[in-house]
């Protein structure tokens, strides 16, 4: 009982001390739920530290905010390697369907190579739903006609 009584008490004081603005409200949210406390350069360094401490390892192991991010700098990195040997730019693949063949390998590059969520890859490709991506995965995996393996070999040279 002695927990919650200095509980409320110490919010009863972060309550005072904020006076009730919502924009406090919101950093102190940020404070009590977020996994660093810094701005943008700070935030990169981390990331790199946890690209450090997970590399190699067993990746299931680990999860939060932090290996997210690294995540996505991963998916980043290889988003941009793969639209550099297809000549192309991010605006140009969102205007592409979901059915193109190119927006598909690059999809299979991303999602085949790092553990970057569906929800990211659609959004950062204008995949549209999270089925087009399995479908996109199992169109260059079982490929078979010969624009499919182009592409699939074109994407091979940067997965690890």
């Amino acid at each position: 009982m002695v927990r919650q009584e200095f509980r409320q008490y110490m919010q009863g004081r972060v309550r005072e001390a904020i006076g009730g603005s919502e924009a406090l409200e919101r950093e102190w949210k940020a404070i009590r739920r977020g996994w660093y406390l810094g701005g943008a350069s700070f935030r990169e360094e981390m990331v790199e530290q946890i690209e450090e401490k997970i590399g190699g390892k067993k990746r299931d192991s680990y999860s939060g905010e932090g290996v997210k991010g690294h995540d996505e700098k991963a998916a980043r990195a290889l988003l941009a390697k793969g639209m550099g040997a297809l000549k192309t730019d991010i605006e140009e693949v969102k205007s592409w369907k979901t059915t193109d063949v190119r927006k598909q390998a690059l999809t299979w590059l991303i999602r085949s190579s790092t553990l970057a969520s569906g929800e990211w890859i659609s959004v950062q490709l204008g995949m549209g739903h999270r089925s087009n991506i399995s479908r996109a995965m199992r169109r260059i995996q079982d490929a078979s006609g010969s624009v499919e393996l182009t592409l699939k070999r074109k994407m091979l040279q940067y997965k690890d």
